[in-house]
């Protein structure tokens, strides 16, 4: 009989605690802040979650425990348990996501208020960890700054897509707000590449192979690279050559036209693109120039509208110059013959070393200072 009441204690002990089989169940009552990142680098997003302690700080309730969370279906509810970690020491009051030191894994960040090494006063501090094997190894565990610590929080300031150092920076440099006001740079007119800049991403393309990749054609280089090829190769005819169909589940049929299509982010303003073909300017043979293309531009990647179209061309370069300045989010080309080669295939194969479109001088081609809250 005393085993029977132990066990029904410990049960209810675990029940109290959210605690259920292996997993945790996840209420409002029980939970102090969460954030969703892949944070184990398995290309998952986790819930990543404070739990609410008893321990009251001049800046509020603290947490007791860490947990990363498959993310399940929604927030509250049961979700089972990746790793779990004591942080009741730190007195952990935000938990945040982001790559801040640029690896390519998402650094999970605590809001602690607690004394450090060279401050033997309590106060608030921005520490990062890797979630790791399982162990929360510290990243940079931030002391104090010059003047009294506020707040923080991560986002993606830049326009880049990320949430990484650069972030860091400008927000830290706004430190002592409430809240801070970041616009990037605008564009140099004429100079900045538009599809190699930060942020820009290949959201659907037709196919590319193993050796030569779309993203080639943006990747900022302008010369050949003889180990490499350093362009964007596409074969219709001969799809096991193909890796990638983000669009077609199915391989390309060799009379379907090829596409590519840009997301630069947000608005940006051109006025001149530029294409290197694969011609003796690129050491391959002239008839590898791509010989029919269109370029059409959009705000929501739903509208199209064309704003170029190219047939019979030979030649290894084109360049294009608009009467007047483009502005869109999205760019798209379509390549309904891609070489000087007779038929069959009668849309031949992409080889396509540079797709260059330039920024112009209008205003409104970057995104207007975002204000970020840090309350």
């Amino acid at each position: 009989m005393k085993s029977a009441v132990l066990i029904i204690c410990t049960v209810l002990l675990f029940t109290a605690c959210g605690i259920i089989g292996g997993g945790l169940y996840v209420s409002e009552s029980n939970t102090l802040k969460y954030c969703y990142a892949d944070v184990n680098a398995d290309n998952k997003e986790e819930l990543v979650l404070l739990t609410v302690s008893d321990t009251e700080t001049p800046y509020g309730t603290a947490g007791d425990r860490l947990y990363i969370l498959a993310a399940g279906k929604g927030l509250y509810g049961r979700h089972d348990i990746i790793s779990a970690f004591d942080v009741s020491g730190m007195k952990p009051l935000n938990v945040l996501a982001g790559d801040v030191n640029r690896d390519g894994i998402n650094e999970v960040s605590l809001k602690v208020y607690k004394t450090a090494e060279y401050d033997p006063n309590p106060a608030q501090r921005p520490f990062f960890f890797n979630v790791s094997m399982g162990k929360l190894q510290a990243v940079w565990l931030g002391s104090r700054l010059a003047r009294p610590f506020v707040d923080y929080t991560l986002a993606d300031l830049d326009g880049d897509g990320q949430v990484n150092s650069i972030d860091l920076a400008l927000l830290l440099a706004g430190y002592g707000k409430s809240s801070i006001t970041v616009s990037p740079p605008p564009p140099v007119p004429g100079s900045d590449v538009l599809l190699a800049s930060a942020g820009t991403k290949i959201i659907c393309v037709c196919g590319e192979t193993q050796w030569n990749p779309a993203i080639d054609c943006i990747d900022g280089r302008t010369g050949k690279d003889s180990s490499l090829g350093n362009k964007w190769c596409c074969v219709p005819d001969r799809p096991d050559e193909n890796y990638k169909y983000t669009t077609h589940p199915q391989p390309l049929a060799a009379d379907y036209p090829h596409f590519i299509v840009f997301d630069m982010g947000y608005e940006k303003s051109f006025d001149k693109y530029h294409i290197n073909n694969a011609g003796t300017a690129m050491g391959e043979d002239k008839a590898s120039n791509t010989k029919e293309w269109s370029m059409w531009v959009s705000d929501d990647n739903v509208t199209y509208v064309k704003v170029d179209e190219v047939t019979g061309n030979t030649a290894d370069t084109y360049d294009k110059t608009f009467a007047s300045p483009i502005k869109a989010r999205y760019i798209k080309f379509i390549i309904p013959v891609a070489d000087q080669f007779p038929s069959p295939p009668p849309v031949g194969t992409v080889r396509i070393y540079n797709i260059n479109v330039y920024a112009s001088a209008v205003e409104g081609t970057f995104p207007p200072g975002q204000a970020v809250s840090l309350n």
